[in-house]
């Protein structure tokens, strides 16, 4: 086996040289067809900050871009503001329902698909009639990660 002595300057053009090749790779396959790529926007609506940030860990490791609105006002307006994919809705707020969030933005033509995540279970017939209004799902807390991200895949196909 042969050693090679190299000089540190040689060490450092090579390792810089190296990151730089990893950097252009990258950019390379951020360029190839990046609107297939596009990582998906979810908003998710909740009073109760500690689910709310349990919940946006658990999207964004699965690579969604996700922002968080901590009651009804301030959900409607980060909609407004920004066009999601997905808005996730808790039920209940201290200014307002989920319903009513969901009423508003969607009487204002606001294109995205809507879910719920409550702790109040929901039967098979009022979840029909949610569909039927334009509800995508109605996501029961707790929820393990899988299911989770395994409804939300399902939503946004």
């Amino acid at each position: 086996m042969m050693r090679f002595k190299m000089k540190k300057t040689e060490v450092f053009y090579l390792l810089k040289l190296k990151q730089d090749l990893k950097w252009k790779k990258l950019k390379f396959f951020a360029s190839l067809n990046f609107y297939k790529f596009k990582m998906k926007k979810i908003l998710y609506v909740e009073d109760h900050r500690d689910t709310a940030e349990a919940v946006k860990q658990m999207l964004e490791s699965e690579g969604y871009e996700t922002e968080l609105g901590f009651n009804g006002k301030e959900g409607i307006k980060k909609a407004h503001e920004k066009k999601f994919d997905l808005i996730l809705l808790d039920i209940m707020f201290p200014d307002m329902s989920g319903w009513d969030i969901f009423k508003t933005l969607s009487s204002k033509k606001y294109k995205a698909k809507y879910a719920f995540l409550s702790v109040i279970p929901v039967s098979t017939e009022r979840m029909k009639e949610l569909k039927k209004a334009g509800i995508s799902d109605y996501i029961t807390k707790p929820f393990t990660k899988k299911d989770l991200i395994e409804r939300i895949k399902k939503i946004l196909k």
